[in-house]
């Protein structure tokens, strides 16, 4: 039997739109629509970031003035001045960041709650299920850990934002003191993001294989439960251990394959970024020794940079492992 239009749950007013679902639905399709049912919730959490970001961005940028106007000149009064913007400055960085998570984190779980509530009444709707049969174990299993990881694409639409912002807002700050520099992260942002789409292949199979290989394992683990007392009656034990024990090795090493993925996924941006870094330092220290820029400029230039690749590299893990992982639990 064919799924229903959308996913009701109509007796509980939702705090999340319905997640539209017909039979042509891609798992990316459904990933999409799941990133952005939660609105309410990621609209408020994302300005939140994002202005996270962009005061994170301008720490840089006060610590080189303050070096220029203040420190260098001895001009105590800026010094004073430059110290309390850097204070309020960090004060609006550590209180949106932390409300901004608080936030999302609630979107993330009441899309979590909504998926697990419509996948249990699909479940247990009296028109029965379309599709190849399965087990309880398998069922279990998307109700909670596909539920999840589909549940997680939520942090792709807040915490991406401010990142992207952060990145922007960098790049025109090494614009404004060195056009070569701030061409160069404008240059290497969207590349980076090309490499993550790129290596982001094998670890959205491998999460696919790993969800599988769990379900299996999960079924598997239900079925001999459920028949125990006629595994015992036909003194089938080490068949039912061995069958079990099979099926638990080989979910074992699927989720080796996924961390090993997701490892080198990681491994690879880390040392992309790392490599960027240090190019970008070294062209700013000539540029200083030659007298292209301040001391303060120098500073800035550097702290930006190692700045915007948190990022980054933050940019690349959420949008690349949790799509990854979210897209495999969708196609489930």
């Amino acid at each position: 039997m064919a799924l229903p239009t959308y996913f009701d749950a109509p007796a509980t007013p939702p705090r999340t739109r319905a997640i539209a679902v017909t039979d042509s639905t891609t798992p990316r399709e459904l990933t999409l629509k799941t990133m952005f049912a939660a609105k309410r919730y990621t609209v408020p959490a994302g300005a939140l970031l994002i202005v996270h970001q962009l005061c994170a961005a301008l720490v840089p940028v006060i610590m080189g003035l303050a070096i220029d106007r203040a420190i260098a000149p001895g001009n105590g009064g800026q010094l004073v001045l430059l110290l309390v913007v850097l204070a309020v400055d960090y004060a609006v960085v550590s209180t949106t960041f932390r409300f901004g998570s608080r936030i999302g984190f609630l979107g993330m779980q009441s899309i979590q709650h909504r998926v697990r509530t419509d996948v249990t009444d699909r479940i247990l709707d009296a028109r029965g299920m379309g599709g190849p049969a399965r087990g309880p174990g398998m069922l279990l299993s998307i109700a909670t850990s596909d539920a999840r990881q589909l549940a997680m694409s939520v942090a792709i639409v807040v915490y991406p934002l401010g990142e992207f912002a952060a990145v922007v807002v960098s790049a025109v700050i090494l614009l404004y003191i060195s056009w070569p520099l701030g061409l160069a992260i404008a240059v290497a942002a969207p590349l980076m993001l090309l490499l993550m789409d790129r290596a982001g292949s094998p670890l959205r199979r491998r999460s696919m294989h790993e969800q599988q290989a769990a379900g299996d394992a999960s079924a598997t683990a239900a079925d001999l439960v459920g028949g125990f007392r006629i595994v015992k009656g036909l003194g089938a034990e080490p068949e039912a251990d061995r069958r079990y024990t099979a099926a638990s090795e080989r979910a074992l090493a699927k989720t080796q394959d996924a961390n090993v993925a997701r490892a080198g996924y990681l491994g690879s941006m880390e040392t992309v970024s790392g490599l960027f870094i240090a190019g970008v330092a070294v062209a700013a220290g000539l540029m200083a020794l030659g007298g292209a820029m301040t001391i303060g400029q120098l500073i800035t230039v550097v702290a930006v940079t190692q700045f915007v690749m948190g990022p980054l590299q933050a940019f690349a893990a959420n949008a690349g492992t949790i799509w990854a992982a979210a897209s495999a639990s969708a196609e489930r």
